[in-house]
């Protein structure tokens, strides 16, 4: 998954996030948002996607493909297959299809400047994090350990599963924690020591971030930022969940005191508000953070009830399964609509007529193969399709997938191919390294051959192809002609040797096996 996908996915779950915390902030367990923002940081970060049938993306891509359809259906006959726009199995499409096939994607000569321009502010951001925290942990490590009975004790009996440092220093103005292997609650030198309630409320407090280890979830966060950071639903993510990590905490130390200790610890927050202080992305503390909304939610603060802890488990699985997923695979080579059998039974018909014409190259020896055809079968075996060729005098055969276009057929590679446009596929490994199917309906021979000859392209040896050289790209056109109707299918790639040897005789195979399908009027003139 690229890196835009991820950020794209990672939007639209954010939006669903702050939806749901707009509806039900003061209804939920405060503890279900940092949960719902860990799985968008998830998916931010995680460079791999789980497709899912529950998927939001799936029912939109379902729906995408009826619609497609049935506007096909009424255009004259067309399948979805050939009328819906292409997906990558994600739920949005890959990239705008080109309007003039043959010329290089929008965009293509940048693609150079766009990783560096991206690595920049990945650095940028990276080296204000690291320099933030780096001088925060130079003023907390001059913090003095603290020698007070109470504190002692709470250490004590906290101190269960790993030591807790507790510290003071007059650096800062609010408690916070740092560390993640080794934590430690720093304290200001103005906290009233003598009110005991208060201490308790701030260790409780500073004790649950500890717990919870949302010093790691500031990590990630972080971490967030710097890889999406020309995203700005990323940013107000990382503010909402700060937000949120403190409400949670909030939450936890009002149930460990009850409701009776609202008024209490409303104003140990109020006594402990101090300016706002710069980003830090690691840190989690007591002091301000929308301020107004804690104190609003402590005051209405009531017993979790066990229907809204399950109410938030199925809120967290439906949001995972619906929009942290993506959609199901599809085989976008078969009719999603359920092509009938007559047409199946057609499109194999095509085929073996294809099949019986000579269709050999005698240089790379590529072919178009087909099994046995089981008449009775609803649907085509698309198991019974390869492509063969012969690269450096070694046979090579590759599983392939049929695919029929409007008015073409052409065997597809089932694996490092992808479509990322109608009528044109690109190769998984290298954006330069593409194919694309072009219907220059009845225009004249002449004239197309002419205007690819002021674009640049030469006449070979064959008169059917023709090629040019550009930005270090070779371009490829084979032409096919039906009668007076005229289709072409062009590739290209790099034009370094070692692509013109290897990746050159892949794609050759892979023209040779476009084949036009008969139109009616070819038939009717035929008969």
């Amino acid at each position: 998954m690229s890196l835009t996908e991820m950020s794209i996915y990672g939007s639209v779950l954010i939006l669903v996030i702050l939806a749901v915390r707009v509806l039900w902030l003061d209804k939920l367990p405060k503890r279900t948002f940092p949960v719902l923002w860990d799985i968008a940081l998830l998916r931010l970060l995680v460079p791999f996607s789980v497709s899912s049938a529950c998927s939001v993306y799936s029912f939109l891509e379902a729906g995408q493909r009826q619609i497609s359809g049935a506007s096909a259906a009424a255009e004259g006959g067309m399948t979805a297959a050939d009328a819906s726009p292409v997906w990558n199995g994600q739920g949005y499409p890959l990239r705008e299809f080109l309007d003039e096939p043959g010329l290089p994607l929008p965009g293509e000569n940048l693609e150079w400047l766009l990783p560096m321009i991206w690595g920049l502010g990945c650095f940028l951001c990276a080296a204000f994090f690291v320099i933030t925290y780096a001088r925060s942990l130079q003023r907390f490590r001059e913090a003095l350990p603290v020698d007070d009975l109470q504190i002692r004790q709470w250490q004590q009996r906290h101190g269960a599963r790993r030591p807790i440092s507790v510290r003071q220093t007059d650096r800062i103005a609010a408690p916070l924690t740092y560390g993640v292997l080794r934590p430690v609650i720093l304290l200001p030198r103005k906290v009233l020591w003598k009110d005991s309630a208060d201490l308790d409320y701030i260790l409780q407090h500073e004790y649950v971030h500890i717990c919870r280890r949302d010093a790691v979830r500031k990590i990630l966060t972080a971490a967030a930022l710097c890889t999406h950071w020309f995203n700005p639903f990323v940013w107000i993510m990382a503010g909402m969940l700060n937000r949120d990590i403190e409400l949670a905490c909030d939450e936890d130390v009002l149930r460990r005191f009850g409701s009776q200790a609202r008024v209490g610890y409303a104003m140990a927050l109020i006594r402990m508000e101090e300016k706002k202080r710069s980003l830090l992305p690691v840190f989690n503390g007591f002091s301000k953070n929308a301020i107004e909304e804690r104190i609003n939610l402590i005051m209405k603060y009531r017993k979790v009830r066990y229907i809204a802890v399950a109410a938030a488990f199925v809120l967290v699985l439906a949001v995972t399964l619906g929009f942290a997923t993506s959609a199901k695979t599809v085989n976008t080579t078969q009719d999603p609509a359920s092509v009938s059998a007559d047409r199946d039974a057609s499109v194999q018909k095509d085929i073996i007529e294809v099949n019986n014409a000579d269709r050999t190259d005698l240089e790379s020896g590529a072919s178009l193969r087909t099994n046995e055809i089981n008449s009775q079968s609803d649907a085509p075996d698309t198991d019974a399709y390869a492509i063969s060729y012969m690269s450096e005098g070694i046979p090579q055969e590759e599983p392939a997938d049929l695919y029929r276009g409007s008015g073409y057929i052409i065997l597809i590679p089932k694996e490092e191919w992808r479509m990322y446009a109608p009528d044109a596929w690109i190769w998984e490994y290298n954006e330069m390294v593409q194919f694309w199917v072009t219907d220059y309906g009845r225009t004249a021979r002449e004239q197309i051959t002419e205007t690819l000859a002021a674009d640049g392209y030469i006449q070979t040896g064959d008169d059917a192809i023709l090629q040019k050289e550009s930005d270090g790209r070779l371009y490829v056109v084979r032409l096919l002609q039906d009668g007076d109707r005229i289709m072409s299918l062009t590739y290209t790639h790099p034009s370094d040797p070692e692509y013109v040897e290897g990746l050159g005789t892949h794609l050759n195979a892979i023209a040779i096996n476009f084949c036009l399908l008969p139109t009616r009027d070819s038939q009717d003139v035929e008969g």
